[in-house]
């Protein structure tokens, strides 16, 4: 490297385990604990298999949470497909093109039920 050129050190990906690891390891020197490349990488280890564990389980649960609305977006656009298909009193008849998962969702027709709307 030249005399004249800039050095940056790049960005922590886990910034808070980094912090972590750091306070860590000046402790251990305040301590006059002799401190290895190795202890550092276990511990560095360790720290980072628990942040994955923590990741995981908020996967899981915005997971949980994506599923939560398909399930009801389905729900809804089965509704939708039903009432199209239904015909008011003296309206001419036309073919209406079913929903394409009509069938599968046929399950839910008898915990179906209009609510009367107070207006």
């Amino acid at each position: 490297m030249k005399p004249t050129q800039k050095c940056t050190l790049r960005k922590a990906e886990l910034p808070e385990l980094e912090m972590k690891l750091y306070r860590w390891f000046l402790a251990q020197r305040e301590k006059n604990m002799p401190v290895s490349g190795d202890m550092i990488k276990q511990k560095f280890i360790r720290g980072n298999e628990q942040a994955m564990r923590m990741a995981s389980t908020v996967q899981r649960t915005l997971r949980g949470k994506d599923a939560k609305e398909q399930w009801r977006k389905l729900r809804e656009c089965h509704r939708e497909a039903i009432r199209r298909q239904q015909k008011k009193s003296g309206q001419q008849t036309t073919t209406t093109k079913p929903w394409t998962y009509q069938k599968q969702m046929e399950f839910l027709k008898p915990y179906m039920k209009n609510r009367l709307i107070a207006g």
